[in-house]
């Protein structure tokens, strides 16, 4: 899926706001949420020795990759937004290659989260200073290192990301609703994502 599709289907299910600083402030606390989750999952492996649960992973980066996205369209001048949507599809499609993956598998679970909230964190500063390139650099950055996870644990962003729309196509069939949104089929989603 592309990502120019990808954030169409994501419109379906986006709870836009009047106030645009709403909605960027919901897509970058999303964010943030789905940073924490992901480590979060990492943390029930090591602190409490559950066995990680990758259809979980792949959830979380998923609904990363999806705040990202909106990140990119809530932040992005319009001008630039097809540009910057292209380059995404660059970084997810680029091919790990196979010697620096087994370096990354290497890597404890301190360090995969560091390497996601570092560049999420520099999208922050760079909202706060206007630096344009700082912002851009840093969602070029985010996306490498979703991309890179998912590699990692066995899958593609793509793959994320089309696991992604269909959960959220289960909990909203026709389009946002605030209701389906606090009352959510966990069930029906897990199995959405098995699929």
């Amino acid at each position: 899926m592309k990502f120019k599709k990808y954030l169409k289907e994501t419109d379906k299910t986006w709870r836009n706001q009047e106030e645009p600083d709403a909605n960027v402030n919901h897509a970058l606390l999303g964010l943030l949420d789905e940073a924490g989750e992901l480590a979060s999952a990492f943390k029930k492996e090591v602190g409490y020795g559950k066995e990680l649960d990758l259809i979980n992973v792949k959830e979380e980066i998923g609904d990363g990759i999806f705040f990202l996205t909106r990140v990119v369209k809530e932040v992005s001048m319009p001008e630039h937004l097809d540009k910057m949507l292209s380059h995404l599809d660059e970084i997810a499609a680029v091919d790990i290659p196979e010697e620096k993956l087994e370096i990354m598998k290497t890597y404890n679970y301190s360090d995969l989260a560091f390497n996601l909230n570092k560049p999420i964190g520099l999208i922050y500063e760079g909202l706060a200073t206007k630096d344009d390139k700082m912002i851009g650099q840093a969602m070029s950055d985010t996306m490498s290192a979703y991309a890179n996870l998912a590699a990692i644990f066995g899958f593609t962003a793509k793959e994320c990301m089309t696991s992604n729309i269909a959960k959220l196509k289960k909990r909203f069939p026709d389009k946002y609703s605030k209701e389906k949104a606090l009352k959510r089929d966990l069930d029906a989603e897990r199995k959405t994502l098995e699929e």
